[in-house]
């Protein structure tokens, strides 16, 4: 089930002996956690609310969540070869002035501990070693559900795993939502980190929504594995509907980079909302592109490219 960002999830319970409303001499509520965990709440202490005789109530706050992932019955761990590169894993993440990007991070089933270093890059800029780094349990006893949020001036950010045990799978949501609206509303993007046992990968295609009042920017970056490997790439963006648009474009991709499109560029506005398809490729295999729409009044959608 999906709630929305910084709903309210309501636990309710009436209370009646023959019929008749009745309050009891004591109330508790114990909450269970997915890790085992357990928080009691109770009536005498004010942690429970009385609606009326009978009728009780506790308020609570829910992580959105739309996605579940899989239960490993193997080893996640990658194991470097001779020819493994300087970049085991990385986990990327990119943004525009418009929006607000939390990173919330799920633990697995597999035992971990990660150390990553962080790179970051401003807009316009590439991306370079910061002095901060970060260590968490990505799975097993100990573990738990951590978020990182981009700074506004940050284009793209990459932590990066170079050691150690690194798992292959680091399940990560990116939640994009709109910088200073009021609605309640994000997206829940489920991806994670780019090991470099990943295939290679030339096309990357998605969707999107144009419009006066809404605007899709395609958010692309290129980050290689291998330090030799890092190169700027030209890549093709064909935009296309079904009332006859077809246009394509060429783009330059910096190396270590993000790059940015906006589809009411290629595409035009218009008052009525038009559904675009867009289809990106290129010769380098470094690129990962994710779409967003969004309007200034809130409402947003997006996914990662496929």
């Amino acid at each position: 089930m999906a709630y929305f960002q910084n709903s309210v999830i309501r636990a309710s319970l009436a209370i009646t002996v023959g019929g008749v409303a009745t309050d009891p001499t004591a109330l508790s509520l114990v909450v269970r956690s997915d890790d085992g965990t357990t928080s009691t709440y109770t009536w005498a202490l004010g942690t429970v609310s009385k609606d009326s005789v009978g009728n009780f109530h506790r308020d609570g706050d829910f992580l959105e969540a739309t996605h579940s992932f899989y239960w490993s019955e193997v080893d996640d761990r990658l194991v470097p070869g001779r020819d493994a590169p300087e970049l085991l894993s990385f986990i990327p993440a990119s943004n525009v002035p418009e929006l607000d990007l939390d990173l919330v991070f799920y633990p697995t089933n597999s035992p971990g501990e990660v150390t990553a270093t962080l790179r970051e890059a401003c807009h316009g800029g590439r991306l370079e070693k910061t002095s901060h780094s970060h260590t968490w349990r990505t799975g097993g006893p100990g573990a738990s559900v951590w978020r990182r949020q981009l700074d506004a001036s940050t284009a793209l950010l990459s932590f990066d795993l170079t050691e150690g045990d690194v798992p292959s799978r680091i399940n990560t949501s990116y939640r994009y939502s709109v910088r200073g609206s009021q609605a309640p509303l994000a997206t829940d993007i489920a991806t994670g980190a780019h090991a470099y046992v990943y295939p290679p990968k030339h096309s990357h295609w998605g969707h999107g929504l144009v419009s006066d009042a809404f605007e899709t920017v395609l958010l692309i970056r290129n980050i290689a594995h291998r330090r030799r490997d890092s190169a700027a790439t030209l890549a093709q963006l064909r935009v296309f509907d079904a009332q006859g648009l077809d246009r394509t474009v060429t783009m330059r991709v910096e190396p270590e980079s993000p790059a940015f499109m906006r589809l009411r560029d290629v595409a035009g506005g218009g008052r009525d909302e038009r559904i675009v398809s867009w289809l990106l490729r290129a010769d380098h295999p470094d690129l990962e592109a994710f779409w967003i729409t969004f309007s200034p009044e809130g409402s947003i959608c997006g996914e990662h490219a496929f």
